[in-house]
């Protein structure tokens, strides 16, 4: 809880790696910007951090890419709303899990941006093409199953699922695949915090 006379903000928890870096960030940010994709799309992260001492272009950045390249280097993000609506009250929304998308930086002056994404580019999910049959399937099972395949997880939100006596998935990624499943039922697909969501 917020003191009541203190005026309403915004503040960030991040951590990198299972570690928190809020702190040590804190005197390096600039913005972050979350971004809740609808459909068809996954999540999206931007963190832009000044860089005028160059202690991220000669050492951190190379130490996260690094990680990033080795499938060990997550972003988790939380946004809170300290005493926005009056009365001492905060609220977080948790942005969820990241990986890394792209780390580049620009200047002078010198600036750092570091996007994720919330679908794993590691899995098959996103990149690999695959022809293959589906029989006697739900749109459901079809979604839970890719998703365990990809070690996600899955959400179905909706009152009707439609069922198939044989699909067929060629030359299409899994998310391809499912796009254009829920497109044809009059549903959405997104990728958020490691999970695929129908709905």
């Amino acid at each position: 809880m917020s003191s009541e006379d203190s005026a309403r903000r915004a503040d960030i928890s991040l951590e990198f790696a299972g570690v928190n870096v809020t702190k040590r960030l804190r005197p390096y940010l600039l913005s972050l910007v979350y971004t809740d994709e609808e459909d068809g799309s996954a999540d999206d992260l931007q963190i832009r951090l000044q860089d005028r001492d160059s202690a991220w272009l000669q050492g951190w950045l190379n130490d996260i890419v690094t990680a990033a390249a080795k499938g060990s280097f997550k972003i988790r993000a939380a946004i809170d709303r300290l005493n926005w609506a009056g009365k001492g009250i905060d609220t977080r929304l948790d942005c969820g899990e990241f990986e890394l998308d792209t780390a580049e930086g620009s200047g002078p002056p010198g600036i750092v941006t570091i996007k994720g994404t919330g679908l794993p580019f590691a899995g098959s999910v996103r990149q690999t093409k695959k022809t293959r049959g589906w029989e006697s399937y739900t749109l459901s099972g079809i979604a839970g199953q890719i998703a365990k395949e990809s070690g996600l997880g899955c959400m179905f939100e909706s009152a009707s699922d439609p069922s198939y006596q044989r699909l067929e998935q060629y030359r299409q990624s899994d998310m391809q695949f499912l796009e254009r499943l829920c497109k044809n039922a009059g549903m959405s697909v997104k990728a958020t915090d490691r999970m695929i969501v129908i709905f």
